[in-house]
């Protein structure tokens, strides 16, 4: 659906509670909980009025090895989820049924064949911080989680 054609901040309200920028620790872990690596994150979440997306969100890292990245997600909702298809990575995101200021995402990337995400965010009450975990399985073993805390900052 085009953004014009739907209000998704009220079909997902916890998604909603993430509009704005956040800036916070990726940690990088592998299965025996050691450090792999780690970045400065900064993510912008928006919900424009027109065009062909009702979400775009921007993830920009400054990783600790000096280098940097940054990636848009735009996504188009359908039956309750919002779906991702670019270059990068293709999933959904949807609202924990029975958990409140709880959403799921599940996605794969392109550059790494074999792989399968899955990631949980938990926003607390006030929306003046975050959690976010996500487990990366390849070749359906663990290979790392990603830890994430975040807070939202001013523009």
């Amino acid at each position: 659906m085009a953004a014009a054609d739907i209000d998704l901040k009220s079909e997902m309200p916890t998604l909603a509670l993430l509009e704005g920028a956040w800036e916070g620790k990726y940690v990088m872990v592998d299965p025996d909980e050691e450090e792999i690596k780690r970045a400065d994150s900064r993510v912008t979440t928006e919900f424009p009025e027109d065009g062909e997306y009702p979400y775009r969100q921007v993830n920009e890292y400054e990783w600790d090895d000096g280098t940097s990245e940054r990636y848009e997600f735009p996504g188009s909702y359908e039956d309750g989820r919002l779906d991702f298809d670019t270059e990068r990575m293709t999933g959904h995101a949807w609202e924990a049924e029975h958990a409140e200021r709880t959403t799921l995402v599940r996605w794969t990337r392109s550059d790494l064949p074999n792989s399968d995400f899955f990631e949980m965010t938990q926003v607390n009450e006030r929306a003046t911080e975050r959690a976010r975990i996500w487990h990366w399985f390849k070749d359906d073993e663990l290979e790392a989680r990603m830890i994430i805390q975040e807070y939202p900052v001013e523009e």
